[in-house]
This record gives C-alpha cells, structure tokens and sequence, in this order.
C-alpha cells in the first residue's frame, strides 16, 4: 500500500509581487528535510495574488510552463526536497493567459499543467477556459506511482454556478481517471466582484466551507474504493475580498467523507499529512 507523504502550504501571498510571496512560502518550508514528502502543494496563483482588473492588470506576471519564476522556485525546491512540487501560477501560452496548475517532479520535469476548467467571476475578466480535466502519475520517493487529479478552487463548483448540482464535474473526471488523491490549490473567497457593493459575507467557517467540498465530492464518497482530496488553500485579504483558509486532507468513500487534517481560516503554515492509498 503506497503512503504518500504530501506538505499543504497556506499562506498569504504579497499581490503582485512574487519575490516577496516566494520568501515568505520558502521559510515556512524551510525546516522540511529531503525526501521527508512526496508532494509539495500550493495555492491558486501561489505567488501573484488572486484579484485583477483585467489582462493587462495581470499579464506582467504571466509565465509559461516550465519557465519564469514559479516554475524555477518549484524546480529549486523540488530538488532541495527530491520531491514532487504542485504550484497555481498565471500561465501565458500562444498570446492566452490561463489560471494553470504547475506540476515538478524532483528533476525538475514538468509532468502536468491543469488549465482551470470552470473560471469564477475574478478571472473570467483576463482567464481562457481549459478544455480538460487533468490527471497523472505522481512519483513518490519510495519508486512506487500514484494516480493524481488536479483541480482549481472554482473547478469544484458547478460550472458557471448554472449546471447542475448533481453533475459533479470534477468527481466525475476524477473517477473516470481512476485516480486515487486529488491535489487542489485554491484561493477560496467570502464575496465575488459581482456582490452588490453593499454586500456583507458571513463570518468564514472553515467548517462550513470543507462540508460543501465533500458535497461537491459526493461521488466519491459514495464509491467503494476510497479516494482523498488534498487542498492547499490561502489566506489573507485583497481589498475588500476575504481568503477562507482551510487547507486540508479528506478521505472519501465507502458511503463517508473525514476529515484527516485541517488548518484553520487564518493560519500561515504547512498541514503535513500521510495518505495510505490503496
């Protein structure tokens, strides 16, 4: 039975300067020792923020996969922890920009790149849809593999918030993928730009928020074989705009969802947690 060994960091990133969002990931990352976790996993747009106008608000910090300054910190710190690195950056591809999912392995390969399927209203306003679901094969520092799928904050959500409830997108492709673990980076927020301006969100329940993920997840919970979905959420504020926290490991299936581990709604830290994946 693999054990997979994954390290959820949740942290607040300085917008629009990812030097100083780097550093501040880096030190909370600083005391994990080589091949002490298969997998590193970080938020949505990790090291940029999240709010922007527009494309010309956010392209100075676009990328493409497997070069600029995320994918050389992912590369830099992989090999440092000869481990697998899961980061959120803004991608640049053929003159499109991309809510993307950066996948390293600990020579700096690059195995996956998940372009966010279902865009929340923040994004849609620079973001192009991606146009599949992303799934594959995680290596782990004992030379045993695990099946993987990739998902970004709004891809739980029904798409467009007008599809059907019990479409279940994301669990559906992870069960067609077969994959055992679901790794999410997220920047899960408490309004949308289309709030009235006079809009006042409740008080964030970490509890709250993690039940709703095991709703959208109910296919897996109802599946005999178990499953886990591993979130890597942030936290902090942009404007007017609250970021959730809640970064945690959840087991799905044989008719339950439980929660393994979880950081609360405004921690900085790492949520280390071991997965026995059958």
């Amino acid at each position: 039975m693999p054990a997979l060994r994954v390290a959820c960091v949740q942290f607040e990133p300085v917008h629009s300067n990812v030097q100083a969002s780097q550093a501040r990931a880096s030190a909370l990352l600083a005391s994990l020792e080589p091949e002490s976790v298969d997998v590193v996993l970080l938020p949505e747009m990790a090291f940029t923020g999240y709010t922007f106008r527009d494309a010309g608000h956010v392209s100075p910090l676009a990328e493409p996969v497997g070069a600029g300054p995320t994918s050389r910190w992912a590369a830099a710190l992989a090999a440092r922890l000869r481990c697998c690195v899961v980061a959120g950056f803004v991608e640049e591809r053929d003159s499109r920009l991309f809510n993307s999912q950066l996948v390293l392995s600990a020579t700096g390969l690059v195995l996956a790149c998940h372009r966010k399927v279902h865009l929340f209203a923040t994004d849609e306003t620079w973001a192009t849809e991606g146009s599949s679901w992303t799934s594959f094969s995680l290596p782990l520092c004992s030379g045993e593999a695990v099946t993987c799928a990739l998902g970004v904050c709004m891809d739980i959500n029904p798409k467009g918030f007008t599809a059907p409830f019990e479409a279940y997108e994301l669990a559906t492709a992870v069960l067609q993928a077969g994959a055992a673990v679901v790794l999410f980076s997220s920047a899960w927020c408490d309004r949308s730009p289309l709030d009235p301006p006079d809009y006042c969100p409740p008080p964030i329940s970490v509890a709250t928020t993690q039940q709703y993920w095991c709703e959208r997840l109910a296919p897996l919970a109802l599946d005999s074989e178990t499953r886990f979905f591993v979130c890597a959420d942030r936290v902090g504020r942009e404007g007017a705009t609250t970021f959730c926290g809640g970064s945690c490991a959840i087991a799905l299936g044989r008719g339950r969802a439980s929660l393994l581990s979880s950081l609360d709604e405004r921690e900085e830290g790492v949520l280390l947690q071991t997965l026995d994946v059958r």
